[in-house]
């Protein structure tokens, strides 16, 4: 038996398209993988803990202190709470549609490294999962690499369309109740390698 004790007034559906992250120890938060799983599963839809840990394959109990430091941080919000058996439960979903990074934010040689370290490092776990589920017959992982020869101008025409291009395909709902939509992950980077040093001859 279950009582919804309070509901968000504005739903999922007013969100903001945007929060901007204007300090570095919340910018740090998503340097934790866990903490980075948790943002990406509560953009499917608002979810409690327990939900989550089985979403996650681990205790509700490991969860409870990153979603506090999430929401302590402004970056989750409780949107309904119930009684449940006596105890409340909370359920969670993000603040806004998506993140980014203020632009007068500096940041750290260190914390830019932990950041991306952390994306790829999900992103490695979760795309041999996916291959390995591709080849049970589930949805295609496409991964690849190559190189572009770009001038300054061209640079920036790339970065605008492909700009274009991910925000036609992420406006829409975060949950879909189409049967055939499948949730997949899109990580990119775009960045001009460090050239090794010419060796002397």
């Amino acid at each position: 038996m279950s009582d919804v004790l309070d509901t968000a007034a504005d739903g999922e559906t007013n969100l903001p398209d945007f929060k901007v992250i204007d300090d570095l120890a919340t910018l740090r938060l998503l340097s934790d993988p866990l903490r980075l799983r948790l943002i990406e599963e509560l953009g499917g839809q608002p979810t409690t803990v327990k939900v989550l840990a089985r979403a996650l394959g681990i205790k509700p109990n490991r969860l409870y202190y990153h979603v506090n430091l999430l929401e302590e941080h402004g970056l989750i919000r409780v949107t309904e709470t119930r009684l449940v058996s006596g105890i409340v439960e909370r359920t969670y979903g993000l603040v806004a549609r998506h993140f980014a990074v203020s632009d007068e934010l500096a940041l750290p040689a260190d914390v830019k490294r932990d950041v991306t370290d952390t994306l790829f490092r999900v992103v490695s776990a979760e795309l041999g999962e996916a291959l390995a589920a591709e080849a049970r017959g589930g949805p295609a992982a496409v991964a690849g690499r190559m190189q572009l020869w770009l001038t300054e101008d061209e640079r920036a025409g790339f970065e605008k369309q492909l700009a274009e291009l991910l925000a036609s395909y992420s406006s829409g709902e975060h949950h879909r109740a189409d049967a055939d939509a499948d949730r997949f992950t899109l990580l990119y980077a775009l960045y001009a390698p460090v050239a090794e040093p010419k060796k002397q001859r």
